[in-house]
Parts: C-alpha cells; sequence; structure tokens
C-alpha cells in the first residue's frame, strides 16, 4: 500500500494536535471537506487549523466573542444588530429567529432585512423565509427605504417580474427573489451558468402581493411568494453573457 504524500501527513498531524488542544465547545464544530479541517459555528468559522499557535487564538478568539455576543443578547432590545453582526452569515436566519419574539415591530422589520439582503442562497430555506416575511407585525414598510418606498408607489398594480436561474443541477426557477429588469435577471443567470443552463423567466404579480421591493443594490429587486406569480414563461432569448470578455 502506498503511503500518504508527507505534506498530507504534516497536515493531518499539525490539524489534530490543534483539534485536541481546542475548548471542547469549539471541538464540536470541527468538520471535513474538501481535505481541509474547518471550524463552522454560529461565532467562528475558519479552515486554519494546522498554524503553531492556532489553538490558542482560536480558543480566545471564540471565548472573546462569545462572551461579547452574551453581553449584547442580554440586552437584545437596545443592539439586535450588534448582536446579527456577531454571527457568522449563515447562522444569522437562525440567530434572527431566536431573538424574534424580544423585537418590537420596527425592529423586527429592520433586522429582517439585514439578515435578508446579505443571505446568498435563499433557496435553502425558502419555507422558512416566506414564513418569516409574511409576519402579520405592523410596520413592514420599514424593510424599505424611504427612497425605494417612494418608487414603489409610484409603480403599476401589476406588475412584470424576471428570474435568472440556472436549469440544470440548482433548479430554482421558483425562488422568491424577482426582478423588475430583464438585464439584471439575465445577468443572474449567467452567473453560475457552470451549474447549469442559464434561463430568464417572466412572470406577472399584483403590487399588492409584493412582501418587499429594494433596488439598494441597483438590483430592481422584488421579494414575493412564487404561489403568487401568474403567466409564468420563459423568456426565448436571452443574449450573450454580460461576463464575456470581462477578464479580457
Amino acid at each position: 500500500m502506498k503511503s500518504k504524500p508527507k505534506i498530507i501527513e504534516d497536515y493531518e498531524s499539525a490539524s489534530r494536535r490543534v483539534i485536541d488542544a481546542l475548548h471542547p465547545e469549539i471541538q464540536r464544530y470541527v468538520c471535513k471537506f474538501d481535505g481541509a479541517y474547518w471550524i463552522h459555528s454560529p461565532l467562528l468559522i475558519t479552515f486554519d487549523l494546522s498554524g503553531v499557535d492556532a489553538a490558542k487564538e482560536i480558543n480566545t478568539a471564540y471565548m472573546r466573542k462569545k462572551a461579547l455576543a452574551e453581553k449584547v443578547l442580554a440586552n437584545i432590545r437596545f443592539d439586535p444588530l450588534g448582536y446579527l453582526v456577531l454571527i457568522e452569515k449563515p447562522y444569522r436566519m437562525d440567530a434572527f429567529i431566536e431573538i424574534q419574539d424580544r423585537l418590537s415591530d420596527a425592529q423586527y422589520w429592520r433586522n429582517l432585512e439585514f439578515v435578508f439582503s446579505i443571505t446568498e442562497y435563499v433557496h435553502e430555506n425558502k419555507a422558512k423565509w416566506l414564513e418569516l416575511l409574511k409576519s402579520k407585525r405592523r410596520f413592514r414598510q420599514l424593510m424599505m427605504t424611504r427612497k425605494d418606498r417612494k418608487s414603489f408607489e409610484k409603480m403599476p398594480e401589476i406588475l412584470t417580474i424576471y428570474r435568472g436561474y440556472q436549469h440544470g443541477k440548482y433548479h430554482h426557477k421558483m425562488g422568491i427573489s424577482w426582478t423588475l429588469s430583464k438585464k439584471k435577471a439575465t445577468w443572474f443567470a449567467y452567473r453560475r451558468s457552470a451549474n447549469g443552463s442559464p434561463k430568464v423567466v417572466v412572470g406577472t404579480c399584483k403590487k399588492t402581493d409584493v412582501l418587499c421591493y429594494t433596488d439598494d443594490r441597483k438590483e430592481q429587486e422584488v421579494i414575493i411568494d412564487p404561489a403568487n406569480i401568474t403567466n409564468i414563461r420563459k423568456v426565448p432569448d436571452i443574449g450573450p453573457s454580460p461576463f464575456q470578455g470581462a477578464g479580457d
């Protein structure tokens, strides 16, 4: 049997020494992905587990951040955003759910908008997001900036909306994030085209069914339950990739 290359043995040995020296609370978050050891926890995500002083540095960083999070959490009504930014991005929706009952209606919508806007893979928790976005709490309009509210008020009662996606392995045609712009939908369709064939669909919806509208990132984003979108059909020709020649 062939022995492993020395570089692999060195990495394994160094990583195991670090893992053994981690605080027990952190050890339970250790995982292995693509041959590398990771710590993937709500308070800390890192893949550097082979440094000489890695365990000490990780333990110190984690415990310091934990103490700060607990302090902010104890007075969450004063600074919910301060708590949420301490949480690593993949865990922020769970953190929001944890504190939602302690928030005022205005805080609920402002902080939900923050968490939603930085979430990359909304489709992974689509049902939960719809539950949060359909809350009956007052002041839903606070998810939108004043500028976006004014723009939204001027829109017609029936909207034409688009969604770009990849038909294939990651097929998420019926997502909750759409756009008023065909051009932007095309951009999203090609953004990860390696995962499948880029497609754009178009549909119509009532303005009253829109849960939120935001143009904060110049995406003219419409957040809506796809069950409320009608006349959905594929755009036959979406044109060439907007990324062609981007690196030339």
